[in-house]
């Protein structure tokens, strides 16, 4: 299961040095935010996620974290439904089952199991729990590795 989320970035946390790159802050409507993007397994414990800066789409993860991963299904939020993630996700799996719902502009509505969709809350209550501790909340740390190690730390809690 994949899901996203937004987290502030305290005003401190701007400003890493130019050397280590970007550090995944990004100007929203909210300010200086940093968007995770979390898989998780079916028990809902985390396997991998990926920071971007806030403003960016939660596709541009995806592609990063379904890399080398085999699946027997993908569940996700109607953000995910793009035609090249669903057949990148055929090709590594044909029997995989994807249960994405369509989107409201889509013309052709593809169909998915609205059953299994329902476990999608896991991934939701899995980024909720997370969202608890003030370090995941919140980022304070400058760089990406110190934000990361917050959420290697609360997968290993949740575990």
């Amino acid at each position: 299961m994949a899901d996203g989320t937004i987290c502030r970035a305290h005003q401190k946390a701007a400003g890493a040095r130019k050397d280590l790159g970007p550090q995944a802050i990004g100007r929203s409507r909210g300010g200086l935010t940093t968007k995770t993007v979390v898989l998780t397994d079916a028990l809902s414990k985390m396997f991998d996620f990926v920071s971007l800066p806030g403003q960016a789409h939660e596709l541009k993860a995806v592609e990063a974290l379904i890399e080398g991963v085999s699946f027997e299904a993908f569940i996700a939020v109607k953000a995910y439904d793009a035609d090249w993630l669903v057949d990148k996700l055929l090709v590594l799996n044909p029997e995989m089952k994807v249960v994405i719902p369509s989107r409201p502009s889509r013309k052709t509505r593809r169909d998915y199991d609205v059953e299994m969709n329902k476990t999608r809350r896991l991934v939701a209550n899995f980024i909720a729990k997370a969202k608890e501790k003030r370090g995941t909340a919140t980022r304070f740390g400058k760089t990406d590795s110190s934000y990361a190690s917050r959420w290697y730390f609360v997968g290993m809690l949740e575990a």
